[in-house]
């Protein structure tokens, strides 16, 4: 896979309480290699999906507490 169509960034952010957080963006470089890549498969009229899993409760922890 080619990847070079896209400028990443990663910005350290201090809130007014001292507590460190990271911004990351990414920005998309229209015109630039991006084969095999779901940029590339947009470009093509296709979409894009990508899977989310929304459930992040840990049964295995909760049946080992009930036990």
């Amino acid at each position: 896979m080619i990847v070079e169509a896209c400028d990443e960034n990663v910005e350290t952010v201090v809130d007014k309480n001292g507590n460190f957080s990271y911004r990351l963006s990414v920005r998309y470089i229209p015109g630039r290699k991006n084969k095999g890549t779901d940029i590339d498969m947009v470009d093509k009229g296709y979409i894009s999906v990508t899977p989310l899993q929304i459930e992040h409760t840990d049964f295995a922890l909760i049946k080992e507490i009930k036990l």
